[in-house]
């Protein structure tokens, strides 16, 4: 086996393929949570990160200080940090920042997570207070991911709507171009970080990431060595990037769940005989075993959480599969015709909408799939214009909170089915949101999700983990809680 470098080598350029694009580069309209800062992380930073342990970390604010009635946070920045165009990160530009983003005229996919503050105020050049509506669990993390990136507010005032492809951060890495599925970014020559020999951070000149859905083309690249770091590694291909000495697969890893969306908001899925047929004809086992090939991982799922949360619990009841309960309810339903499914062309999305046409077929109906690219198919949901939906949830979050106020709260960006979250899980959410006792935090969820199993609004299919694979000569990886890396410290030996 090759010996590499144990000193940092400074220069050369890294090279990698994920498996999502991103909708925008400004992180207040990505729609990818936790995902989307694979690429975000190059060029934006917030006041804090979370490390894959859950503890935060200090970040463009040096500390911080919750009140003793938990409604206010007080942020104390550090000084002479600049943006990537010159100007000052301080006080007025986090104040500009946050009120942006709570900015009603603003619709943002991950407004939801910021719901909890009420204003904010530059108390001083380097201090800020978060003043919050009441206390929350969730504040700290949602500000150490995507809602809390501080961007330079002369660039969102100058750029305007080109601000979405040439973002400016205060991040290790400047965006030159994004160009189709390529983003390439260059060293900032003027990056606040040092390394430990007290030189500036990053190590590495140059970062292109290409967007490569197909799983099987990553593996070619990350094989071949075009690529040195490739993302949604499924189980099936653990193996071979083991027995392969020049490769490693990373520690850790994300778990994706696979779901069924009915609209709710119109034929023909706002049948309920409809749903629970459709949920009915599905054998998830058989999905799952057929996703897996056989390997380790993954299981079919109850509910929203896999077994891997702690937010997962065993006394939820899931969906089962039953192929004459199938066929009575889809009798009651009235329903003729065929049904559509919608699914992103990508893996393992294709192989599982080609199983749920033949388990459909078995219960007599007849069900139709149109394929579309991933932006295509968010579009789409997220304003109910498709009636059922094949998706996936990663869960790798820095709090469930960024699943069930996705889905299900009052601004739910992703309500797929199109019910009325305000009134029906939104209270559960916000309960959720201002508990700190663990174990009933879990009973607000459970009964969340309980409720939409029962009424059918989503059925839950299979979870499995995917992982991340690197060359051994890809050193100084640091990843938050979400697994997105931070490329500050990245280096490659020779």
């Amino acid at each position: 086996m090759p010996a590499f470098a144990v000193e940092p080598v400074r220069g050369g350029t890294l090279r990698l393929a994920l498996r999502i694009p991103t909708a925008s580069l400004d992180p207040l309209f990505g729609n990818a949570a936790g995902t989307d800062r694979k690429i975000y992380n190059l060029f934006a930073e917030n006041l804090l990160y979370q490390d894959e342990a859950g503890k935060f970390h200090p970040g463009l604010a040096q500390n911080w200080t919750i009140s003793a009635d938990g409604r206010s946070i007080m942020f104390d920045l550090r000084a002479g940090i600049k943006f990537q165009d010159g100007t000052p990160m301080d006080a007025a530009a986090v104040k500009f920042n946050f009120d942006r983003f709570l900015d009603p005229k603003i619709t943002a996919a991950s407004k939801q997570y910021m719901t909890d503050i009420d204003s904010v105020e530059a108390v001083s050049d380097l201090s800020v207070k978060v003043n919050l509506k009441n206390k929350s669990v969730v504040m700290l993390s949602m500000l150490a991911v995507e809602p809390g990136s501080i961007m330079s507010p002369t660039a969102l005032k100058e750029k305007g709507a080109d601000f979405t492809r040439s973002p400016v951060g205060t991040g290790p890495f400047q965006i030159i171009s994004w160009s189709g599925n390529e983003i390439i970014a260059k060293r900032n020559p003027h990056y606040w970080k040092k390394a430990e020999d007290g030189q500036p951070l990053p190590f590495l000149d140059r970062v292109e990431i290409k967007i490569i859905p197909n799983s099987a083309i990553r593996m070619v690249e990350i094989q071949s060595g075009n690529v040195q770091l490739i993302d949604g590694l499924e189980p099936k291909d653990f193996e071979k990037i083991t027995k392969n000495a020049l490769l490693d697969l990373l520690p850790g890893g994300v778990s994706i769940t696979q779901l069924v969306s009915y609209n709710l908001t119109r034929a023909p899925f706002n049948n309920l005989e409809l749903r629970k047929a459709v949920s009915y004809a599905i054998n998830r086992a058989a999905i799952q075993k057929v996703i897996s090939q056989g390997k380790d991982g993954g299981a079919v799922l109850k509910g929203f959480e896999p077994q891997t949360t702690w937010v997962f619990d065993e006394s939820v009841r899931g969906h089962q599969f039953d192929l004459a309960k199938a066929r009575e309810h889809y009798l009651k339903s009235g329903h003729k015709g065929p049904i559509v499914l919608s699914s992103i062309q990508r893996d393992p999305d294709t192989q599982v909408a080609q199983l749920l046409q033949s388990m459909l077929k078995a219960a007599g109906m007849d069900l139709k799939i149109e394929m579309s690219d991933r932006l295509s198919w968010v579009s789409k949901a997220s304003t109910n214009s498709l009636d059922m939906g094949l998706s996936t949830a990663a869960v790798a979050r820095p709090d469930p909170d960024v699943t069930y106020s996705t889905y299900f709260s009052a601004n739910a960006s992703k309500n797929y089915s199109g019910f009325d979250t305000k009134t029906l899980t939104d209270p559960l959410v916000v309960r959720a949101r201002g508990e700190f006792d663990l174990v009933e935090r879990r009973k607000i969820y459970s009964e969340l999700q309980q409720y939409v199993l029962d009424q059918y609004l989503y059925s839950p299919l299979f979870w499995y983990p995917i992982r991340d694979a690197a060359t051994k000569r890809l050193k100084g990886f640091k990843r938050e809680l979400s697994l997105s890396w931070f490329y500050d410290e990245l280096w490659l030996a020779p």
